[in-house]
C-alpha cells in the first residue's frame, strides 16, 4: 500500500518518495527471492493514477497557480513560455518526459495523454524497480544493511542536489 501511494505522488511529480519505495522494494524482494512482478505492476499503477491525478490538478488550477502573483513570478512566466513551446513543437516526447500537472497546464487531450502517461509510468517503474532487484538479487545478507545505507546515501544526494538546482535556478543572481 505505501509503495503505490508513494509512487502515485511520484506520478503527480512530488519525486523522492515513490523512488526511494520503489528501490527498496525491490532490494527487499530480492533478498528474501520474492518475485518482482507484483512490485512493479504496483508501482506501475500508482504512478499511473499519479500521473492522472497530476494532469487534472494542472488542467484546472496548473496555470492560474504559475500566473498568480508572488515570488518568482517572472520565472514561473518564463518557465510557461518555455512548456508551451515544448508542447507544441514536441507534444509526445513532452508528455512522457515532463511532470504530468504540466501536460494539464498545456491541456494535452485524454486520448493522447493517458497511453502516454502508461508509458511514462512504464519507463519510470522498470529500471527503478529491476535494477534494485538486480542488485538487491547479488548482494548477500550480509551486506544488505550496507547496500541499504549506500541506496539511501546516493538518493538523499540525487534529492539534495534536484533541490540545489531549483534553487540555484529560481536565483535572481544565478546565470541563465
Amino acid at each position: 500500500m505505501a509503495l503505490f501511494l508513494f509512487a502515485m505522488l511520484s506520478g503527480i511529480g512530488i519525486n523522492g518518495f515513490g523512488e526511494v519505495a520503489l528501490l527498496s522494494a525491490g532490494v527487499y524482494v530480492a533478498n528474501h527471492r520474492l518475485p518482482i512482478e507484483p512490485v512493479l505492476l504496483i508501482a506501475w499503477l500508482g504512478a499511473m493514477l499519479g500521473g492522472i491525478i497530476g494532469w487534472v490538478l494542472g488542467r484546472h488550477v496548473g496555470r492560474r497557480l504559475l500566473t498568480a502573483p508572488g515570488p518568482l513570478l517572472r520565472l514561473r512566466t518564463k518557465m510557461l513560455a518555455h512548456s508551451e513551446a515544448v508542447y507544441y513543437q514536441h507534444p509526445s516526447f513532452a508528455i512522457v518526459l515532463t511532470p504530468s500537472w504540466a501536460a494539464g497546464i498545456e491541456k494535452a487531450h485524454w486520448r493522447a495523454y493517458i497511453p502516454l502517461n502508461a508509458l511514462s509510468a512504464l519507463l519510470w517503474a522498470l529500471p527503478l524497480g529491476l535494477g534494485a532487484y538486480l542488485l538487491g538479487a547479488h548482494v548477500t545478507t550480509e551486506f544488505s544493511s550496507e547496500v541499504g545505507w549506500v541506496v539511501a546515501a546516493l538518493v538523499i544526494v540525487f534529492v539534495l542536489y534536484q533541490v540545489l538546482q531549483r534553487y540555484l535556478r529560481a536565483s535572481p543572481d544565478a546565470p541563465h
